[in-house]
Protein backbone atom coordinates (compact mmCIF):
# COMPACT_ATOMS: atom_id res chain seq x y z
CA UNK A 1 0.00 0.00 0.00
CA UNK A 2 2.41 2.45 0.85
CA UNK A 3 4.44 1.86 -2.53
CA UNK A 4 1.87 1.71 -4.82
CA UNK A 5 -0.99 4.05 -3.66
CA UNK A 6 1.65 7.04 -2.72
CA UNK A 7 0.98 6.82 0.96
CA UNK A 8 3.10 9.54 2.86
CA UNK A 9 4.05 10.54 6.72
CA UNK A 10 1.23 11.90 7.90
CA UNK A 11 0.37 12.90 11.92
CA UNK A 12 -1.66 11.43 14.05
CA UNK A 13 -3.20 11.75 17.68
CA UNK A 14 -2.60 9.04 20.55
CA UNK A 15 -4.43 9.09 23.89
CA UNK A 16 -2.86 7.92 27.03
CA UNK A 17 -3.99 7.01 30.19
CA UNK A 18 -2.23 5.91 33.72
CA UNK A 19 -3.33 4.99 36.49
CA UNK A 20 -1.35 4.33 39.66
CA UNK A 21 -3.43 2.88 42.57
CA UNK A 22 -0.38 2.07 44.79
CA UNK A 23 3.76 3.22 44.77
CA UNK A 24 5.16 0.51 42.14
CA UNK A 25 1.55 -0.06 40.33
CA UNK A 26 0.38 1.19 37.56
CA UNK A 27 -2.99 0.78 35.09
CA UNK A 28 -1.99 1.81 31.40
CA UNK A 29 -4.55 2.37 28.79
CA UNK A 30 -3.75 4.03 25.06
CA UNK A 31 -5.42 4.30 21.88
CA UNK A 32 -4.07 5.07 18.72
CA UNK A 33 -6.22 5.66 15.56
CA UNK A 34 -4.29 5.14 12.17
CA UNK A 35 -5.97 6.05 8.70
CA UNK A 36 -4.94 6.79 5.06
CA UNK A 37 -7.25 7.65 2.27
CA UNK A 38 -4.34 8.38 -0.29
CA UNK A 39 -5.72 9.78 -4.42
CA UNK A 40 -6.51 7.91 -6.85
CA UNK A 41 -3.14 6.80 -8.48
CA UNK A 42 -2.06 4.50 -11.99
CA UNK A 43 -0.69 1.06 -10.96
CA UNK A 44 2.69 0.34 -11.88
CA UNK A 45 2.72 -3.34 -11.51
CA UNK A 46 0.14 -5.90 -11.17
CA UNK A 47 -0.70 -6.58 -7.40
CA UNK A 48 -2.55 -9.10 -5.95
CA UNK A 49 -5.34 -8.58 -2.92
CA UNK A 50 -7.59 -10.02 -0.80
CA UNK A 51 -7.72 -12.69 -4.13
CA UNK A 52 -8.29 -10.51 -6.66
CA UNK A 53 -5.69 -9.12 -9.51
CA UNK A 54 -5.42 -5.29 -10.33
CA UNK A 55 -3.33 -5.34 -13.40
CA UNK A 56 -0.65 -2.92 -14.33
CA UNK A 57 -2.09 0.65 -15.43
CA UNK A 58 -5.33 0.16 -13.88
CA UNK A 59 -6.52 3.38 -11.96
CA UNK A 60 -6.92 2.39 -8.24
CA UNK A 61 -7.34 4.32 -4.94
CA UNK A 62 -6.79 2.21 -1.51
CA UNK A 63 -8.27 2.76 2.06
CA UNK A 64 -6.25 1.81 5.41
CA UNK A 65 -7.21 2.01 8.73
CA UNK A 66 -5.14 0.44 11.62
CA UNK A 67 -6.88 1.21 15.14
CA UNK A 68 -5.10 0.11 18.52
CA UNK A 69 -5.77 0.11 21.78
CA UNK A 70 -3.10 -1.45 24.66
CA UNK A 71 -4.57 -2.19 27.91
CA UNK A 72 -1.81 -3.17 30.27
CA UNK A 73 -0.15 -3.48 33.94
CA UNK A 74 3.20 -2.33 35.06
CA UNK A 75 5.01 -3.42 38.09
CA UNK A 76 7.84 -1.31 39.08
CA UNK A 77 10.15 -3.86 41.10
CA UNK A 78 12.63 -1.03 41.46
CA UNK A 79 11.75 2.60 42.44
CA UNK A 80 13.54 5.30 43.54
CA UNK A 81 13.98 8.89 43.81
CA UNK A 82 16.23 9.02 40.57
CA UNK A 83 13.82 7.06 38.62
CA UNK A 84 12.90 3.55 38.20
CA UNK A 85 12.77 0.06 36.76
CA UNK A 86 9.63 -1.88 35.93
CA UNK A 87 8.22 -4.80 34.29
CA UNK A 88 4.50 -4.34 31.65
CA UNK A 89 2.67 -6.97 30.90
CA UNK A 90 -0.67 -6.18 27.97
CA UNK A 91 -3.03 -6.81 25.29
CA UNK A 92 -2.71 -4.98 22.59
CA UNK A 93 -6.15 -5.65 20.53
CA UNK A 94 -5.84 -4.59 16.97
CA UNK A 95 -8.11 -3.77 13.85
CA UNK A 96 -7.07 -3.31 10.43
CA UNK A 97 -9.16 -2.76 7.29
CA UNK A 98 -8.02 -1.97 4.15
CA UNK A 99 -9.30 -1.56 0.91
CA UNK A 100 -8.84 -1.01 -2.71
CA UNK A 101 -11.52 0.72 -5.30
CA UNK A 102 -10.94 0.41 -8.98
CA UNK A 103 -12.98 0.13 -12.36
CA UNK A 104 -13.00 -3.87 -12.17
CA UNK A 105 -14.54 -3.98 -8.61
CA UNK A 106 -13.76 -3.04 -4.87
CA UNK A 107 -11.65 -5.51 -2.70
CA UNK A 108 -11.80 -5.17 1.33
CA UNK A 109 -9.77 -7.20 3.76
CA UNK A 110 -9.91 -7.00 7.54
CA UNK A 111 -8.34 -8.38 10.46
CA UNK A 112 -8.62 -8.14 14.47
CA UNK A 113 -6.18 -9.79 16.68
CA UNK A 114 -5.68 -9.37 20.44
CA UNK A 115 -1.83 -9.65 20.66
CA UNK A 116 -0.75 -10.31 24.35
CA UNK A 117 2.77 -8.75 25.15
CA UNK A 118 5.41 -8.38 27.67
CA UNK A 119 7.93 -6.20 28.13
CA UNK A 120 10.09 -3.71 30.65
CA UNK A 121 10.21 -0.09 31.20
CA UNK A 122 12.60 2.19 32.85
CA UNK A 123 12.82 6.16 33.59
CA UNK A 124 15.75 8.98 35.14
CA UNK A 125 15.35 11.57 35.95
CA UNK A 126 18.13 13.98 34.49
CA UNK A 127 16.67 17.09 36.93
CA UNK A 128 14.04 17.33 39.24
CA UNK A 129 12.10 18.71 36.41
CA UNK A 130 13.06 16.04 32.96
CA UNK A 131 12.84 12.77 33.04
CA UNK A 132 14.14 10.42 30.13
CA UNK A 133 11.78 7.14 29.78
CA UNK A 134 12.62 4.28 27.42
CA UNK A 135 10.05 1.02 26.89
CA UNK A 136 9.78 -1.97 25.48
CA UNK A 137 7.16 -4.96 25.03
CA UNK A 138 6.83 -7.67 21.98
CA UNK A 139 5.35 -10.98 21.64
CA UNK A 140 6.28 -14.07 19.24
CA UNK A 141 4.47 -16.81 18.74
CA UNK A 142 6.69 -20.11 18.97
CA UNK A 143 7.44 -21.57 15.95
CA UNK A 144 6.46 -25.15 17.61
CA UNK A 145 2.71 -23.69 18.57
CA UNK A 146 1.72 -23.80 15.00
CA UNK A 147 3.62 -24.36 11.65
CA UNK A 148 0.77 -23.41 9.35
CA UNK A 149 0.87 -20.07 11.45
CA UNK A 150 3.09 -17.65 12.61
CA UNK A 151 2.68 -13.86 14.36
CA UNK A 152 5.02 -11.17 15.91
CA UNK A 153 4.44 -7.76 17.64
CA UNK A 154 7.52 -5.45 18.87
CA UNK A 155 6.69 -1.51 20.18
CA UNK A 156 9.98 0.23 21.54
CA UNK A 157 8.96 4.10 22.73
CA UNK A 158 11.58 6.75 24.18
CA UNK A 159 10.82 9.70 24.91
CA UNK A 160 11.41 12.61 27.02
CA UNK A 161 9.15 14.60 29.80
CA UNK A 162 9.71 18.09 30.96
CA UNK A 163 7.51 19.20 33.70
CA UNK A 164 6.30 22.69 33.76
CA UNK A 165 4.39 22.45 36.75
CA UNK A 166 3.31 19.93 39.23
CA UNK A 167 0.24 19.35 36.76
CA UNK A 168 1.43 19.93 33.32
CA UNK A 169 4.32 19.08 31.25
CA UNK A 170 5.52 18.33 27.45
CA UNK A 171 7.16 15.40 26.57
CA UNK A 172 8.75 14.54 23.04
CA UNK A 173 10.43 11.26 21.69
CA UNK A 174 10.29 7.93 19.10
CA UNK A 175 8.39 5.35 19.04
CA UNK A 176 8.17 2.38 16.21
CA UNK A 177 5.51 -0.10 15.71
CA UNK A 178 6.36 -3.40 13.73
CA UNK A 179 3.60 -6.03 13.57
CA UNK A 180 3.85 -9.37 11.16
CA UNK A 181 1.86 -12.71 10.42
CA UNK A 182 1.57 -15.18 8.05
CA UNK A 183 -1.28 -17.48 7.68
CA UNK A 184 -1.53 -20.00 5.07
CA UNK A 185 -1.06 -18.31 1.76
CA UNK A 186 -2.35 -14.86 3.44
CA UNK A 187 0.51 -12.35 4.51
CA UNK A 188 0.56 -8.77 6.35
CA UNK A 189 3.17 -6.47 7.66
CA UNK A 190 2.22 -3.00 9.44
CA UNK A 191 5.07 -0.90 10.01
CA UNK A 192 4.91 2.87 11.77
CA UNK A 193 7.80 4.97 13.19
CA UNK A 194 8.60 8.53 13.57
CA UNK A 195 8.80 11.14 16.46
CA UNK A 196 6.30 12.89 18.32
CA UNK A 197 5.23 15.62 20.42
CA UNK A 198 2.69 15.60 23.13
CA UNK A 199 1.09 17.31 26.42
CA UNK A 200 0.74 16.05 29.74
CA UNK A 201 -1.95 16.80 32.43
CA UNK A 202 -1.46 15.16 36.10
CA UNK A 203 -3.96 14.82 38.88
Amino acid sequence: FVQEFGIEDKRFTEYRVSLKPGRKHKLRFQYLPIAYDPEQVTLQRTIVFGGRTFNVGLPANAEVEWKMWRFGYEWDFISRTAGFLGLITELKYNTVRAQIDSPIGIELGEAKAPVPALGIIARGYLTEYVSVTGEFTGFKLPDAVSEEFEAEFWDFDIYSTVSLGRNVGVQAGYRSLDAEYIADEDLGRLKMKGFYLGGVVRF
